[in-house]
């Protein structure tokens, strides 16, 4: 009879969670419909104000923001970088292949996902990842097989392959054991702006290789400190940022202190907000934030929730300090510019 009424309890149970969850359900799907055109439309809207789409006018897919040919020609077009150091930009049209020379030499974009070396055979090799599926393919090889495609003087000039330096599996990367075959660059958007070799190399995996890097940095205004080795505070006036390494991504959040306006004092440190970023992103977000003319821009509202608006130059930011909304609050930080 004991076992009855238990069975009579669980098909209850059971039958009240899908009568709560159906309508949850239903609910977010309908809401996931509704605004995935928007997001699309959005995506569109942005790839067609790109400099990528208005000079070779390719048709839109999905995956065009993550593509490194994409990524890069739109960076050094922009900041004008093609111009000082007379990059060209080659698309050929007899087999739609895509690449650009510098200096005499043709550097290929990566279709591959990881490098790695081979101990055993003493070789690099490109990894290939599909359907958690392995393959790889030695670096000269690579570069041999793409050299047929090349049109006109292309072909009688040296190839290099530009990767990212997240793209190595190595804990640690020392430039001076990469082939000469590839350039190596921190981000393709970075490419042609950053010397430094102790950045370009870094793909920090705690806060203690962040912390080092930050400090080759002369842009970053501020404060830092360690401690433990894997907590990293930094401070500028009433702005705060505490930085933990988690697992393989790092925690960042975001604090001040708010200033009383009767006497001019501080009161108690307040969170703002709080994010989870990659190990190829970290750095980044911090020097958006840290650097000298910078600015960061959150909006709380009412109930609870935060957003970052944006982080980077203030000389681009399109919020004001004094801007105000309705059930919201901005607040706004910016670091001072560099002094001549």
């Amino acid at each position: 009879m004991k076992e009855k009424s238990t069975t009579i309890l669980n098909s209850i149970l059971f039958v009240i969670t899908i009568l709560v969850f159906i309508p949850l359900i239903i609910f977010i799907s309908l809401i996931w419909v509704i605004t995935l055109p928007f997001c699309e439309f959005s995506e569109r809207k942005e790839y067609k104000s790109s400099n990528y789409f208005k000079h070779f006018n390719f048709p839109y897919n999905k995956s065009i923001f993550h593509s490194p040919r994409y990524v890069f020609y739109n960076s050094v077009t922009e900041k004008g970088l093609d111009k000082l150091y007379n990059i060209r930009y080659v698309f050929q049209k007899s087999n739609r292949f895509e690449y650009f020379i510098f200096d005499n030499t043709v550097f290929l974009f990566p279709d591959f996902n990881k490098i790695r070396y081979d101990e055993n055979k003493n070789e690099w090799n490109f990894i290939y990842i599909k359907y958690s599926e392995e393959s790889y393919k030695p670096i000269d090889s690579y570069i041999e097989w793409y050299e047929q495609f090349l049109d006109g003087d292309a072909r009688f000039l040296p190839v290099k392959v530009i990767v990212e330096a997240s793209m190595f599996e190595a804990d640690e990367l020392d430039l001076n054991t990469i082939p000469d075959s590839l350039w190596v660059v921190r981000k393709y958007e970075k490419a042609f702006e950053e010397t430094d070799w102790h950045i370009i190399s870094g793909v920090p995996k705690d806060t203690k290789k962040l912390y080092s890097m930050l400090l080759h940095n002369p842009d970053i205004c501020g404060s830092f400190e360690l401690k433990n080795d894997d907590l990293l505070m930094w401070s500028f006036d009433n702005l705060y940022l505490d930085i933990y390494a988690d697992r393989k991504e790092f925690l960042v959040r975001v604090s001040y202190a708010p200033v009383n306006k009767k006497n001019n004092c501080r009161k108690w440190l307040r969170e703002l907000t709080h994010w989870h970023s990659g190990s190829d992103e970290i750095y980044d977000e911090i020097c958006s934030i840290a650097c000298y003319g910078s600015a960061l821009v959150v909006k709380t509202f009412f109930f609870g929730a935060e957003d970052v608006l944006y982080s980077g130059d203030k000389k681009k930011c399109p919020y004001r300090k004094t801007e105000k909304h309705l059930f919201s609050t901005i607040h706004y930080f910016e670091m001072p510019d560099r002094s001549l």
